[in-house]
């Protein structure tokens, strides 16, 4: 309940000592055995709504299940580096079952590809309409039709771009 007070220091108790005394002048220390009569009403009210809703009980046990889950002897890479062999013995039986079933080992299945075909030829690259980074007039319809790969239809043509008008 206090969380939103706990970096309250000397300066700030100090206004607010100031501020107190210029609100409520000699009435002060009445006014402050009233409030902490309040509090105290309000902490047994809510202390009360946890107790009967079950609320209190939850919490504990999701606190306890947390301890016991979470070993307090480790440190940070200590758990680290137990997580990363977890997953790594994880990735090993994976990769077993599958060897399995596939009847080969996976690592022989991917290690070389299996070299292309001479006999096809490879496609030229495409380059792009226009380039981003490219400072200056967009492509021509010339060059986009040069960039169109075998058997597309022709590009239309683009309709020609007016320069900016200086502002006045």
């Amino acid at each position: 309940m206090f969380a939103l007070f706990e970096d309250l220091g000397f300066p700030e108790l100090l206004v607010i000592g100031i501020a107190g005394i210029l609100l409520f002048g000699k009435r002060l220390p009445e006014v402050a055995g009233q409030a902490g009569q309040q509090l105290v009403k309000l902490r047994r009210s809510l202390q009360q709504v946890r107790t009967e809703t079950g609320m209190d009980q939850e919490v504990r046990k999701i606190q306890r299940t947390l301890e016991e889950a979470i070993p307090r002897d480790l440190s940070v890479g200590e758990v680290a580096r137990l997580a990363s062999a977890r997953v790594q013995e994880r990735i090993e039986s994976a990769r077993k079952e599958i060897d399995k079933e596939v009847g080969q080992p996976l690592a022989e299945a991917t290690a070389a590809p299996a070299p292309a075909p001479a006999s096809a030829p490879s496609p030229a690259p495409v380059e792009p309409a226009h380039d981003a980074t490219r400072v200056g007039p967009p492509a021509s319809d010339a060059t986009i039709a040069r960039t169109l790969p075998p058997g597309a239809p022709p590009a239309e043509p683009t309709p020609p771009v007016e320069p900016p008008k200086p502002a006045s």
